[in-house]
């Protein structure tokens, strides 16, 4: 029941290579350099280049690191972004936010609050406990068990604000 709800998710339960990102990188670089989009040809090349280098520095990159290496990126401009805001240079946090809007383009669309309540309690089944039932050494386990299965489309912070949220409604 559970590899069906993952795979209902757009998720597999099987190792992914670096493959998936990476080459979809690499066709939106091309993509962008036909149409002479410079713009989006350098943010695509920069986050090629951290992957390149992460690569050389580790030779056991995946899918899951790789996308991690671009949700930091994400998170990178996010704050250069608010921090122009502040200062009141637009244009630079325009640049930023233009950056975010391109990188976001190849990662997974992160899970809805409904999708994570749904995946924890396909964990909690599988393992025949019941939110009540739940104690904090649990709560980790159920949170790690979350984070391998949700393969980047959400964290474990999220996971445990809805395993709170999950606790209270049953209360």
């Amino acid at each position: 029941m559970l590899r069906t709800l993952i795979r209902a998710r757009g998720l597999s339960t099987s190792a992914r290579t670096a493959a998936g990102i990476k080459d979809s990188l690499r066709n939106g670089l091309k993509e962008s350099m036909k149409a002479k989009d410079s713009n989006t040809s350098t943010v695509i090349r920069s986050i090629l280049s951290e992957i390149s280098y992460s690569e050389k520095e580790s030779a056991d990159v995946d899918e899951n690191k790789t996308l991690k290496l671009v949700q930091k990126a994400i998170a990178r401009r996010k704050e250069s972004a608010a921090q122009y805001a502040q200062a009141k240079r637009e244009d630079l946090a325009d640049k930023e936010a233009f950056d975010i809007s391109v990188l976001e383009k190849y990662i997974p669309k992160p899970f809805t609050q409904e999708e994570m309540r749904d995946l924890i309690s396909g964990i909690l089944s599988e393992a025949k406990l019941t939110v009540a039932e739940l104690d904090g050494r649990a709560i980790g386990q159920v949170i790690k068990e979350f984070t391998a299965k949700a393969a980047g489309r959400a964290s474990g912070g999220d996971a445990s604000k809805v395993i709170k949220e999950m606790q209270k409604d049953k209360q």
